[in-house]
């Protein structure tokens, strides 16, 4: 996979309109700015053979399927697949905190081997010291400031699962992309938008991959 900085990301989503308040317009602007920005040229190891289903699992909430289940996926993940795990959380709920705390330390010290973690805005933990860290509000600041604050939580989600297919669209394709979501379970729609625009975009043969979308549900649903 390859990385597009969050900063490229935010600035070229601006400037095709990506600040508007309308979802339809939105999605237009997400669609162009992942089509503008993926370097089709640069894409190795490009899958040729038929899509397939992306598997979804979901888990009830507990400390020890938070911290055993994205394990065993990350661990068990083949080459050439995409394995993004939300640990759903309701934010004042102090069990999901704390699960939320122990999975940060473990993909710190390794355990836990996710490539990326993204971090939801305002959600005041401190983000992992290993792997590729997202935070939210940088993929709708550019340049000239900020318009994140005034999306949905449904556009908030469009965002963050438009950059997950463009991350996972450039660069080796024989590589091992895993990701954490920290996020409110209200944001699991993220896993529908990824593959939307894998789907809808030059992304399309991140649908040739193997793909592992899971859902560790909040104590509080």
């Amino acid at each position: 996979m390859y990385t597009v900085s969050q900063s490229d990301f935010a600035e070229r989503l601006y400037l095709n309109g990506g600040r508007t308040l309308n979802e339809g317009d939105l999605s237009k602007a997400l669609i162009k700015t992942i089509n503008d920005l993926l370097n089709t040229g640069g894409i190795t190891n490009k899958p040729t053979t038929a899509d397939r289903q992306a598997t979804k699992t979901e888990f009830k909430a507990s400390y020890k399927n938070a911290m055993d289940e994205p394990r065993k996926l990350f661990l068990a993940a083949p080459a050439a697949s995409v394995s993004i795990v939300m640990l759903g959380e309701d934010h004042s709920n102090q069990n999901d905190k704390a699960r939320a705390e122990a999975a940060i330390n473990s993909i710190t010290a390794g355990t836990l081997t996710a490539t990326h973690a993204v971090m939801e805005r305002n959600i005041g933990y401190h983000a992992p010291a290993a792997g590729i860290i997202i935070n939210e509000p940088n993929l709708t600041a550019p340049r000239s400031g900020s318009y994140g604050e005034g999306l949905s939580y449904k556009q908030r989600s469009m965002v963050v699962g438009a950059y997950l297919a463009l991350q996972a669209a450039g660069g080796n394709q024989n590589d091992i992309m895993k990701v954490v979501l920290f996020f409110g379970e209200n944001h699991s729609d993220i896993f529908n938008h990824f593959e939307y625009y894998c789907k809808n975009t030059n992304a399309a043969h991140v649908l040739k991959l193997t793909r592992n979308l899971m859902l560790i549900k909040s104590n509080t649903v």
